[in-house]
């Protein structure tokens, strides 16, 4: 599953980072997930791909500014500016509870390359706008500036150890460079985000078919995604304590499943991380 939300000013945008992102999970006592460096938009600007991020390049371009120096990076910096779009990639839940009590890595780098393979594709497809000399519409770009983080589990409910839930965060700033003018520009993000559907089946439809070479046999299911044949539903269910949670709190306040405020629940009902907790705990 593809899901593409906003990022309307710097300020929340560098909390998400630090207090969402950033951290290796919503456990650990381990090491924190800085995240990576992503997309030829980046390579611009001195953040060589694969590198790990930051916190002051990040906020940096969170205001807008060049990492390398702190120079204006685009020309509009107005306060209603968006600062990012986050397209936020996710297995069905038996596949990560698969991926996760197995200990399978394979399925794990699967799905992580299937995200980059068709974030590949939203870059491709990146345009800023033409305004020069009368011009009123957009110009191909094809590069992006794309903070990457990855995560393996989901909020936790109660006193409940967390459950698997394989995700990847890919954080596009808004800003890309137009070859024409030689200048960074702000990203169309509009026609990126109604082509979401479009880039979800070339993830979804990559890993399935990874999975498949690794031996494992996904099958289609109503929604239009994948999962995995022979798990039993009530361990997918056991596994879902968080997806229950919301349904749960939609229904008490009888809400339309989809609606704007079905959807400010998922937001309302999260609790903060367990911290103190390792891998092995969680297996």
């Amino acid at each position: 599953m593809l899901r593409i939300t906003p990022q309307m000013n710097a300020e929340a945008a560098k909390r998400y980072q630090s207090q969402h992102l950033s951290r290796g999970d919503y456990y650990l006592r381990e090491s924190e997930n800085y995240g990576r460096w992503q997309g030829q938009g980046a390579e611009m600007l001195g953040l060589k791909e694969g590198s790990v991020i930051s916190k002051k390049d990040y906020d940096r371009l969170c205001e807008n500014k060049r990492p390398d120096d702190g120079s204006k990076l685009t020309m509009r910096n107005k306060g209603n500016r968006r600062v990012a779009y986050d397209f936020t990639f996710s297995v069905p839940k038996d596949v990560s509870v698969l991926a996760y009590t197995t200990n399978d890595q394979r399925i794990i780098d699967a799905f992580h390359e299937s995200c980059r393979y068709s974030m590949r594709e939203v870059e491709r497809d990146a345009c800023v706008r033409n305004r020069k000399h009368g011009a009123d519409g957009d110009r191909k770009s094809g590069n992006l500036v794309v903070a990457e983080f990855r995560h393996d589990t989901s909020r936790p409910v109660g006193a409940n150890v967390p459950d698997p839930h394989l995700h990847a965060h890919y954080v596009v700033f808004n800003a890309s460079y137009d070859p024409v003018e030689k200048k960074f520009k702000a990203v169309q993000f509009g026609e990126l985000k109604r082509d979401g559907p479009y880039y979800q089946e070339i993830q979804i439809n990559r890993f399935a078919y990874s999975m498949r070479e690794l031996g494992y046999n996904l099958v289609a299911s109503r929604n239009g995604f994948y999962r995995a044949e022979g798990l039993p539903t009530s361990v997918t269910q056991n596994f879902s304590k968080r997806s229950a949670q919301i349904e749960q709190e939609i229904a008490r306040r009888g809400l339309a499943k989809g609606s704007k405020l079905a959807k400010e629940v998922t937001l309302k009902t999260r609790q903060h991380k367990i911290k103190g907790l390792s891998r092995e705990d969680l297996v």
